[in-house]
Protein backbone atom coordinates (compact mmCIF):
# COMPACT_ATOMS: atom_id res chain seq x y z
CA UNK A 1 0.00 0.00 0.00
CA UNK A 2 1.28 3.46 -0.92
CA UNK A 3 1.72 6.05 1.80
CA UNK A 4 -1.10 8.55 2.23
CA UNK A 5 1.25 11.27 3.44
CA UNK A 6 4.93 12.12 3.46
CA UNK A 7 7.30 13.89 5.81
CA UNK A 8 9.24 16.97 4.74
CA UNK A 9 12.31 14.77 4.28
CA UNK A 10 10.35 12.34 2.10
CA UNK A 11 9.10 15.19 -0.12
CA UNK A 12 12.64 16.56 -0.42
CA UNK A 13 13.95 13.13 -1.41
CA UNK A 14 11.13 12.46 -3.88
CA UNK A 15 11.10 15.88 -5.53
CA UNK A 16 14.75 16.84 -5.36
CA UNK A 17 13.78 20.12 -3.69
CA UNK A 18 15.55 21.43 -0.61
CA UNK A 19 14.05 21.61 2.85
CA UNK A 20 14.05 25.44 2.89
CA UNK A 21 12.12 25.56 -0.39
CA UNK A 22 9.52 23.08 0.86
CA UNK A 23 8.99 25.04 4.10
CA UNK A 24 8.76 28.31 2.14
CA UNK A 25 6.17 26.80 -0.20
CA UNK A 26 4.13 25.59 2.80
CA UNK A 27 4.39 28.98 4.55
CA UNK A 28 3.38 30.81 1.35
CA UNK A 29 0.33 28.57 0.92
CA UNK A 30 1.61 26.94 -2.28
CA UNK A 31 1.98 23.45 -0.80
CA UNK A 32 -0.75 22.11 1.46
CA UNK A 33 0.25 20.21 4.57
CA UNK A 34 -1.11 19.13 7.94
CA UNK A 35 0.42 19.26 11.37
CA UNK A 36 0.06 15.86 13.03
CA UNK A 37 1.47 15.99 16.53
CA UNK A 38 4.90 17.54 16.06
CA UNK A 39 5.24 16.35 12.47
CA UNK A 40 4.33 18.10 9.24
CA UNK A 41 2.65 15.71 6.77
CA UNK A 42 2.09 16.37 3.07
CA UNK A 43 -0.46 14.27 1.23
CA UNK A 44 0.66 12.61 -1.99
CA UNK A 45 -2.05 14.47 -3.92
CA UNK A 46 -0.89 17.84 -2.55
CA UNK A 47 2.70 17.16 -3.62
CA UNK A 48 1.58 16.09 -7.09
CA UNK A 49 -0.56 19.22 -7.46
CA UNK A 50 2.31 21.42 -6.30
CA UNK A 51 4.59 19.95 -8.97
CA UNK A 52 1.89 20.31 -11.66
CA UNK A 53 1.42 23.96 -10.70
CA UNK A 54 5.17 24.55 -11.06
CA UNK A 55 5.23 22.77 -14.42
CA UNK A 56 2.43 25.02 -15.64
CA UNK A 57 4.13 28.20 -14.38
CA UNK A 58 7.39 27.15 -16.01
CA UNK A 59 5.71 26.41 -19.34
CA UNK A 60 3.88 29.74 -19.28
CA UNK A 61 7.06 31.65 -18.39
CA UNK A 62 8.89 30.01 -21.28
CA UNK A 63 6.05 30.71 -23.70
CA UNK A 64 5.16 27.07 -24.30
CA UNK A 65 1.66 25.68 -24.66
CA UNK A 66 0.23 24.17 -21.50
CA UNK A 67 1.61 20.64 -21.68
CA UNK A 68 1.45 19.89 -17.94
CA UNK A 69 -2.14 18.67 -17.96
Amino acid sequence: MDKLGYSIKDICDLSGAGKDLIYNEINNGNLKSAKVGRRRIIRREAAEQWLKDHEKKTSEAMGFEDSAE
